[in-house]
């Protein structure tokens, strides 16, 4: 009888040494089960898999204070319409810049015209210049040719012996005089011909500039106006047709979409796991709720400040989307997969 009850209390300790290491086995796997849940960032063998938002490449930012949105992102709109108000931010100072450029810009116009005036001056005493140069050269032409036409004459009477070597050579230098005056005239009437030619040029950028003058003035006037009758708030007008976008991961960031088909992603990478991210590195992007759809994707930037987190910090990485197929996203949670980089 003793030794049955010194048996039952063996199995009863044994069984019951089995049953704590099981449950000691059993608490041990579930804590390391919770100590490895993964984070928004997921190392994954040589891969890391990060939590991103898929949006249109804004092509036209809004470069605007306090800006108020009348319609929602996402939303499409036309070229001219009335989306938002911002404020104008027109100060003193920036009113006082409007106007020294508006009065620069007028004083400008006076010169140009004033510069105009006196090269018209001067190219009607220079087209008289030319004028008279001309007729000199046809008087100097015309008094060579009737000094050539005595020396043949008297070349004739030379050789008929009416008249002596005397009278000959007294005719040759009366031509030889008659060249050289021909000669000076033909030069003057070439200069005169040039500074005509020469003023014409500079009259012709003259009126360029006044035009160009002209042209600036008004615009800068409409400024200085725009900027003295408008203060507080003004309507913000759609730029072009296009998609608004509001990319939440970049503060700030306001704009038009023209092409929603042009993609990039925006993830937040922890501080610790930045040096695994390279500009250039290639990665695939799988869009949430389409599990056929696979974009392949390029590091284009890394944000060289970090970020604040509530739970430390961490940078903004941008990527470069392709969409071969021309699909349209817009705020969309997707996963990105990139090799880890090891240096």
């Amino acid at each position: 009888m003793k030794q049955w009850q010194s048996n039952s209390l063996a199995v009863t300790i044994v069984s019951a040494g089995v049953c704590l290491a099981w449950i000691y086995s059993l608490s041990q796997y579930r804590f390391a089960g919770i100590e490895s849940t993964p984070q928004a960032t997921t190392p994954v063998g040589d891969t890391m898999t990060l939590t991103g938002t898929l949006f249109p490449v804004v092509s036209i930012p809004f470069n605007a204070t306090n800006l108020e949105l009348f319609v929602p992102a996402n939303s499409w709109v036309q070229k001219g319409q009335v989306i938002g108000e911002a404020d104008t931010g027109y100060s003193g100072e920036a009113i006082n810049e409007a106007r020294a450029v508006s009065e620069e810009e007028s004083a400008a116009v006076s010169r140009a015209e004033a510069t105009l005036r006196e090269l018209d001056v001067e190219l009607i005493g220079a087209r008289a210049a030319a004028s008279l140069a001309e007729s000199e050269l046809a008087s100097a032409e015309s008094a060579e040719r009737e000094k050539e036409r005595e020396l043949n004459h008297r070349d004739l009477l030379l050789r008929e012996q009416v008249v002596g070597r005397f009278d000959h050579d007294a005719a040759a230098s009366d031509l030889h005089s008659a060249a050289s005056a021909r000669a000076e005239a033909q030069s003057r009437q070439d200069a005169a011909s040039a500074r005509v030619v020469e003023l014409e040029r500079r009259l012709s950028e003259a009126q360029g500039r006044l035009n160009e003058a002209a042209t600036r003035s008004p615009e800068a006037n409409a400024a200085l106006r725009q900027l003295e009758g408008h203060a507080g708030r003004v309507p913000l007008l759609a730029p072009a047709n296009g998609l608004i976008v509001a990319p939440e991961p970049v503060p700030g960031l306001v704009g038009i979409a023209r092409d929603a088909t042009r993609l990039c992603a925006y993830a937040r990478v922890r501080h610790e796991e930045i040096h695994a991210v390279r500009v250039g590195e290639h990665v695939s992007i799988a869009v949430d709720g389409a599990s056929e759809l696979t974009l392949d994707a390029q590091v284009s930037d890394i944000a060289g400040v970090p970020a604040d987190a509530p739970d430390g910090t961490d940078f903004l990485v941008t990527f470069q989307v392709q969409n071969p197929s021309g699909a349209t996203f817009s705020d969309m949670p997707v996963r990105i997969l990139l090799q880890k980089s090891v240096h």
